[in-house]
């Protein structure tokens, strides 16, 4: 285990609530049902992506995200005419229409946030074991840093993902005449060690 894996997962847990927070805060700004909750199963899935797909590879996670934020930017950059039929909820609130610079703004630090956060857990639940190997968020070995997300090493793994490792070859199960054959030749062994000594003792 990494000897910053506590304070990882620590902060991996403040980016998942400062994930959720701003999707309320971009709900608040412009209300939508369907785009808070595909926004909220991408946040999901960015805090714990080993356990939903343990297989699958990070730039298919990143797709994934990419595809739940598709909708919310398409309204955004293209808004349709609203239709006056329906029926009208005033609430007690600000009475100024959000600009859609700061909708933008939101919806950028919402994606960027849940990008990164999906980087750091499925580089935590894929990196190497063993103290000896660097992972993509490792730090220079001279450096307190907990992790160093680098732009560049992040990139190039969503681009060429590792191999998988090979799997496990077990020997073939031993059947009845093998394990026999072992238990022979087993007390054979051991027959034959017991007459040399006795055959030292004689002489």
């Amino acid at each position: 285990m990494h000897r910053h894996a506590g304070q990882r997962k620590h902060i991996v847990s403040e980016l998942s609530v400062v994930g959720y927070e701003l999707l309320v805060f971009s709900f608040l700004q412009h209300p939508s049902v369907f785009d808070l909750a595909t926004r909220a199963i991408a946040q999901y899935a960015a805090s714990r992506p080993s356990r939903l797909a343990p297989d699958r590879q990070l730039g298919i996670w990143v797709l994934s995200v990419l595809f739940c934020h598709l909708r919310a930017y398409y309204v955004l950059l293209f808004p349709v005419a609203a239709n006056n039929t329906g029926l009208i909820l005033d609430f007690v609130g600000s009475d100024r229409v959000p600009s859609r610079l700061l909708l933008l703004v939101v919806n950028v630090l919402v994606l960027a946030l849940q990008l990164v956060q999906l980087c750091i857990t499925h580089e935590l639940s894929t990196q190497p074991n063993t103290l000896a190997d660097r992972g993509i968020l490792d730090p220079d070995p001279d450096s307190d840093l907990v992790l160093h997300l680098r732009f560049r090493n992040t990139v190039d793994r969503i681009a060429h993902p590792p191999a998988p490792p090979p799997p496990l070859e077990l020997p073939p199960p031993t059947s009845a005449a093998q394990r026999q054959h072992q238990q022979n030749a087993i007390t054979n062994a051991i027959r034959a060690a017991l007459v040399r000594q006795l055959a030292e003792h004689a002489r």
